[in-house]
């Protein structure tokens, strides 16, 4: 009947999509005769072979963060995330915009 283009690929390729596009991979749950697949789309930190490539690909989706958004991105407390921020800045990698608590940062190339 020709249905399918090719057995046993589709999770492979929605695999390698989430790879791609940065955020976790499905869960795969068997619930009677159905399967059920929940989706993620946050991003997954833990894909990434480098700590920095996480930080600066998180940074990437959107214009500027807070340390508070990198701290609950990374799950670690907000002055682990400054400190991190202000590594990269001294990299000239982040550009930190603002004073007190309206400090935001983006990448600075």
């Amino acid at each position: 009947m020709r249905l399918i283009e090719t057995r046993g690929t589709g999770v492979k390729l929605i695999y390698e999509s989430c790879k791609k596009a940065g955020i976790k991979k499905p869960e795969y749950h068997e619930e009677g005769d159905f399967v059920k697949v929940i989706f993620y789309f946050e991003k997954d930190f833990e894909q990434y072979e480098d700590e920095v490539e996480g930080i600066l690909a998180f940074m990437k989706t959107r214009p500027s963060i807070s340390a508070q958004e990198l701290a609950d991105y990374l799950s670690v407390s907000r002055n682990t995330a400054i400190r991190k921020l202000n590594q990269l800045g001294e990299k000239g990698m982040v550009k930190k915009i603002g004073k007190g608590p309206a400090v935001r940062y983006m990448i600075g190339y």
